[in-house]
């Protein structure tokens, strides 16, 4: 199953309705309850992911860009696998790079899914006209 899930400036995808195996204690998503229950995952580490933003413009006020990570979401457990930065598809700052494969580190779909999932989602970032 492939999750693709763009996100610009910190927007993205729909609901459905999740099913449950009971004896396995997996759910079996479809794809876009699938594509959405990741994003959810992924929005728990907006803060951290807006402050390495923040702390990016502390250094260059006028930053921008795009960071694309792609990672596989493991059967059964539900664990965020081998995340890696998408070098054709991101902007070449190593500092933010670095900074948001740090803040998916250690992040599991609850409840897991009886599929493995491949994933691909894109933070864009942009200065705030004010």
């Amino acid at each position: 199953m492939k999750v693709r899930c763009q996100r610009a400036s910190l927007v993205a995808c729909a609901v459905t309705l999740t099913l449950s195996m009971a004896a396995a204690s997996c759910a079996v998503r479809n794809p876009a309850l699938y594509r959405e229950d990741v994003r959810k995952v992924l929005e728990t580490k907006q803060p951290v992911i807006r402050a390495c933003y923040e702390a990016e413009l502390q250094t260059k006020p006028k930053a921008n860009g795009r960071v694309t990570v792609h990672f596989l979401v493991e059967r059964k457990r539900g664990t965020f696998l081998n995340p890696q930065i998408d070098d054709l598809a991101s902007t070449p700052n190593r500092t933010l790079r670095g900074c948001v494969l740090e803040a998916l580190d250690g992040l599991v779909l609850s409840p897991p899914d009886d599929r493995a999932g491949d994933a691909t989602f894109t933070w864009d970032f942009q200065v705030s006209a004010h």
